[in-house]
């Protein structure tokens, strides 16, 4: 058990394409404002950031802790297309900001060493991710080290702060401002409710016992590989999915599932009932929320994704950590000849996967949804 948790947060991924997902969120709003571009010194003014009033772009980096020369802040970002709006372009463009990394290779807390690490892309981790505090009710789901009287991670925080600029922002007048942080904002929201972002612990069965007997740095870089690849693989496949949904404009009625679970039919009624008409909750608390949420999901997502493909994610070798495609550029993992498997069996084994990965989505929907009825009360 401790060697499977020291191994469990080393990759730093969640969603793929926030963009995406912010979008699918918010698709039945049209009531978009003007966010024309303007430079951030503009705006530091009439931001405070836990006291601190920063008056020059180092400075606000220096308050928010981050890398921000990893961040193209000159950049005014993509130009509305079609019915498109200039603020929900800005917004869904801002959501993947911080995955660019403007929060790798800090040196924040001891801790880091149990959630990714100080170096490359896992060293986001912390800042991505959130671990519960060890219940007795949820022993497994919430089971962490070092400490697991605590809890571990800053996504809620970080959540909570870019949330608080964008109010600021949008109070002073400055929207185009408003909308980019608030969309780095939601990234760390949307993480939380990917359920490989919310618990040390996924599955015992993702174990290689059979490792063991070989050492202790051979077990861990076994189970590592065979993780990163289960939550590689729901990334990929969840993406997948929304695209063919959105390629056959809805017609496909598999598919189509994914895409419809952003009106949230399946949301988890824990959240749904600790969210709904309840505006006045921080975002912070409410992000802990969204984690409980999702660290229920992922025992689930773990056990169909093992029914459906359990021989493809843990056969010897494959490394989707190490890239999709090999060095010839064919993928790693062949999705597509599972999409086109005729079998009955496969058929019930994909709609068991989306029923769990359209919970997670619903979950992202709401939460998304939430966080910007929140701003749209508070920023006026």
């Amino acid at each position: 058990m401790i060697l499977l948790l020291l191994l469990l947060s080393q990759a730093a991924y969640a969603w793929d394409n926030h963009a995406l997902l912010t979008r699918l969120s918010l698709a039945g709003w049209d009531n978009w404002e003007k966010a024309d571009f303007e430079p951030l010194e503009r705006v530091l003014p009439v931001l405070n950031i836990g006291g601190v009033r920063p008056s020059t772009r180092e400075g606000l980096f220096k308050a928010l802790e981050i890398r921000g020369d990893r961040v193209k802040w000159d950049e005014p970002g993509p130009q509305p297309q079609g019915a498109d709006s200039a603020a929900l372009a800005v917004l869904a463009w801002a959501t993947d900001h911080p995955d660019h990394g403007m929060d790798q290779e800090m040196h924040l807390t001891p801790d880091q060493e149990w959630m990714g690490g100080y170096t490359g892309l896992s060293s986001q981790a912390f800042r991505h991710m959130y671990f519960l505090p060890w219940d007795w009710k949820q022993p497994l789901i919430t089971m962490h080290l070092p400490h697991p009287a605590q809890a571990m991670g800053q996504a809620p925080d970080r959540a909570q702060i870019f949330f608080d600029m964008a109010v600021q922002a949008r109070r002073g007048g400055h929207h185009y401002w408003a909308y980019r942080f608030l969309g780095m904002g939601l990234h760390y929201i949307q993480d939380l409710n990917q359920p490989y972002h919310c618990q040390q612990v996924g599955s015992l069965v993702l174990l290689p016992y059979g490792r063991i007997l070989r050492g202790k740095a051979e077990f861990l870089k076994e189970a590592t590989r065979i993780i990163s690849n289960m939550h590689l693989a729901f990334e990929q496949q969840t993406l997948l999915y929304l695209n063919k949904a959105r390629l056959s404009d809805g017609k496909d009625k598999f598919y189509r599932k994914a895409t419809d679970a952003f009106r949230v039919p399946t949301a988890s009624l824990l959240l749904k009932n600790a969210l709904q008409n309840n505006l006045d909750l921080p975002v912070r608390d409410a992000a802990v929320l969204m984690t409980r949420a999702g660290a229920m999901l992922t025992p689930q997502v773990v056990r169909e994704q093992l029914a459906l493909m359990e021989k493809d994610l843990v056969r010897p070798g494959l490394d989707l950590g190490a890239g999709f495609t090999d060095e010839n550029g064919v993928p790693k993992l062949d999705f597509e000849s599972i999409e086109a498997s005729p079998s009955t069996g496969t058929l019930r084994k994909r709609e068991q996967l989306l029923v769990v990965m359209a919970q997670a989505l619903s979950n992202t929907g709401m939460s998304t949804r939430w966080v910007f009825d929140k701003f749209r009360l508070l920023g006026r």
